[in-house]
């Protein structure tokens, strides 16, 4: 009776110990992923999306190690403490940070096309009130339908007190509202609608701020490819799901996209590295449609602070369709800019991405 009474421990502390280094090893894998080009490696892109998944499964196995095999419970409590750093841009844990005054107010919304044109019951158009009614100081506006600006926003934003710019990416266009004078504009890149245009402000201490609108490329799922994802993202214990010949499609045109993102984010840090780099004043934010545990946002927290990650709680989704439940629109600031309760604003739907918002107010002295 001793010698199957020692039997059973050892049998949960064996099993536990395979599927914590199993999960483990998986999440490692995918929070390395950052560091690596999807150029190179195209197929480590999945395993960033499924980094929420993977930590979850490792978090699992931490409590039930705590309950079957204590012992063991060390391997998943590591494996989770080694790649911290991604843990907290995925899901960040901050102390609330007021703004306070001296502040600037910076907004960030994709307004998915024509879905400006949504009227209030006083006849006001529902996104250009919102962002007006924000008293945002710079707002950053991503696929602005071709046609349809000067009636949603050309003459409404101006009436608020806000100097207008844009730039045209094929059928989108790219905006800056800003309360600064806007004083030079240059598109960094334009690819097939998505882009990225900076925008030189001249702030009232008399030096200039860059904001570049960026846009990278989405993952160009049909609403059907959207339908069928989730499908698989719900049932992902089916292998006969995930091999079908729609999954692999899909999962090809994710990793597709990925290369895409990744060579669009070179280019714009290219960019401002001929500018100055951290010798230049910078607000970087947009619809990256890349989630924080990825090679393009790495890429980006490289060289500037992501202000969610330092100033917010939780996931942070706003991209409020579907199974992606993700935070792929990011507001970054250089050096010179300290950041303060950066939010996603839930209370409007109007379009497929929620409102990001903060408050950033100047530590240092920037360049001209």
């Amino acid at each position: 009776m001793a010698k199957q009474a020692d039997k059973k421990p050892s049998f949960f502390a064996g099993t536990m110990s395979f599927l914590s280094w199993c999960a483990v090893l998986l999440l490692w894998a995918s929070a390395a992923g950052i560091y690596l080009h999807p150029a190179l490696f195209k197929w480590v892109q999945l395993l960033e999306l499924a980094f929420p998944l993977l930590l979850g499964f490792t978090l699992l196995c931490f409590v039930l190690s705590l309950l079957l095999a204590p012992r063991q419970a060390w391997i998943a409590f590591v494996g989770i403490m080694a790649c911290i750093g991604s843990v907290r841009d995925y899901c960040p844990v901050n102390l609330t940070s007021p703004p306070p005054k001296g502040c600037i107010k910076v907004l960030t919304y994709n307004v998915m096309g024509y879905a400006v044109r949504e009227k209030e019951s006083d006849g006001r158009y529902v996104i250009p009130a919102y962002i007006a009614d924000s008293r945002a100081d710079i707002v950053c506006c991503q696929e602005v339908a071709a046609g349809i600006y000067e009636e949603t926003f050309g003459r409404f934003m101006p009436s608020k007190g806000y100097f207008a710019d844009t730039i045209s990416v094929g059928e989108n266009i790219l905006c800056c509202f800003s309360r600064f004078k806007i004083v030079r504009k240059q598109p960094v890149f334009v690819d097939k609608g998505n882009g990225c245009g900076a925008f030189w402000l001249l702030m009232d201490s008399g030096d200039s701020l860059v904001v570049l609108n960026t846009h990278l490329a989405s993952n160009h799922l049909s609403s059907e490819e959207r339908s069928h994802y989730h499908h698989l993202v719900k049932d992902a214990d089916s292998l006969e799901n995930a091999l079908s010949g729609r999954s692999l499609q899909i999962l090809s045109k994710l990793t597709d996209a990925a290369v895409q993102r990744a060579r669009q984010a070179d280019t714009v840090i290219d960019f401002m590295e001929r500018l100055g780099g951290e010798r230049k004043s910078f607000i970087v934010c947009g619809d990256f449609n890349d989630t924080p545990v990825s090679y393009a946002h790495h890429l980006f927290c490289n060289r500037l602070t992501d202000v969610y990650r330092a100033t917010a709680n939780g996931i942070g989704r706003t991209f409020n369709r579907n199974a992606m439940y993700v935070r792929i629109d990011h507001i970054f600031c250089s050096q010179e800019w300290k950041p303060f309760a950066c939010t996603v604003d839930r209370a409007i739907v109007t379009s497929d991405h929620y409102p990001v918002f903060c408050y950033l107010k100047r530590s240092g002295n920037g360049g001209k």
